[in-house]
């Protein structure tokens, strides 16, 4: 959903990564 560019965030949440990516 909402994108970070949080490297921690990513890490912690494996959907954030793949929404980043």
């Amino acid at each position: 959903m909402l994108r970070k560019p949080s490297a921690s965030v990513a890490s912690a949440n494996p959907f954030t990564e793949t929404q980043q990516a």
